[in-house]
């Protein structure tokens, strides 16, 4: 509402998200190649962080283009923070049994 994304605007509001998978996309090979040379604790906070700022700053975005690279931003880090706990999940898993 705050763009009037509305009539022929409209198909702005799809690219967002759009923008924000291909983010999650990014986030989980960037993330989880990083998370293999680097231990998975780093990496993890580091999407943890991105996520929380990223998040924060989005809902104070005042244009439409800096709000959408947001999102890209804050894809990124949820393919980040899911990629790396599966992985952690599964290791922990592997230990346990």
């Amino acid at each position: 509402m705050q763009w009037h994304l509305i009539c022929k605007d409209k198909w702005l509001a799809s690219l967002s998200q759009t923008l924000f998978q291909l983010g999650t996309l990014i986030g989980s090979l960037l993330f989880g190649m990083s998370s293999d040379r680097f231990g998975r604790r780093k990496p993890m906070l580091c999407a943890v962080i991105l996520q929380i700022v990223t998040g924060v700053a989005a809902a104070y975005a005042p244009s439409y283009g800096l709000f959408t690279f947001i999102r890209l931003l804050i894809g990124m880090s949820v393919g980040g923070t899911m990629v790396i706990g599966f992985v952690i999940m599964m290791e922990y898993r592997q230990q346990d049994g």
